[in-house]
């Protein structure tokens, strides 16, 4: 006869399960496209960034032709592709861990049986993502340069969990309600850029280096080519900006859209 195992052996992929549904819905519907695109032809992939990305120009251009299509295709579909896998893995990392957050708190104002976090969490992912796109344009609105990627998307979520943060007790200050939360806010968005400025310095120095004489890997066969292919690629910090804005202010309603949306 046997026993019931009192001690079972935990998974080592138990972790997944604590990503909720929605959650990983979007990191695999992101690593699909990625594989794919990593697949396919040259040529084939540079038609369908030139689909999806987000150029300034051309968008104005879609605009005064009245090209609705190719005026909102890019603000959506520019999310879900990205540049290289450098890019696909950093915005996916934050996808997972600020989104898995973001929904959970979400899941926590919810009634249940009324309402759907679920819908409330994606359609602020693509709203966030959509406001990188708009602030990008806005602050490029003469420059062919495209952008592509879920950074702004990613930020966004980041900006909900920052607002997360502030709105915790924190006994520490000498201030109350809303003068404590604003305080909170500031100073942790001011680490965020001071951070990221400087990550993004020192990403740039070491791809600098890598490319330079210095090491002699540039006697290596396509060595540049590939190391542009895998790591090279510049930062629309415009984006990553009004996406963070966006889900800073607009977290809120869509916390009450969580609750009521059924």
């Amino acid at each position: 006869m046997k026993t019931p195992e009192t001690n079972p052996r935990k998974s080592r992929w138990l972790w997944l399960d604590a990503i909720p549904d929605p959650v990983a819905a979007l990191a695999l519907v992101l690593t699909i496209i990625q594989l794919a695109t990593a697949l396919a032809p040259p040529g084939a992939v540079r038609r369908i960034w030139r689909l999806v990305e987000v150029s300034p120009a051309r968008i104005a251009g879609a605009a005064d032709a009245r090209d609705w299509v190719g005026l909102v295709r890019p603000y959506l579909g520019h999310m879900f592709v990205h540049i290289n896998l450098f890019h696909y893995a950093v915005n996916l990392v934050a996808i997972v861990i600020a989104g898995t957050l973001v929904f959970r708190e979400m899941q926590t104002k919810t009634a249940p049986g009324k309402s759907d976090p679920a819908a409330a969490f994606i359609a602020f992912f693509l709203l966030c993502g959509m406001a990188g796109a708009f602030a990008f344009v806005t602050l490029n609105p003469k420059t062919y340069l495209p952008m592509i990627g879920a950074s702004g998307a990613a930020a966004g979520l980041f900006g909900a969990v920052v607002l997360m943060v502030a709105r915790r007790e924190w006994s520490v200050l000498p201030l109350t309600g809303a003068a404590k939360t604003t305080f909170v806010i500031v100073a942790i968005s001011a680490a965020l850029v001071i951070v990221n400025y400087a990550l993004f310095a020192l990403f740039d120095f070491l791809l600098d280096l890598l490319q330079s004489n210095k090491l002699m890997l540039h006697r290596l066969p396509g060595w540049r080519s590939q190391l542009n292919i895998w790591l090279g690629g510049g930062s629309a910090w415009q984006a990553h900006a009004g996406g963070y804005l966006f889900g800073l202010i607009a977290f809120p309603l869509f916390e009450r859209m969580a609750r009521s949306s059924r």
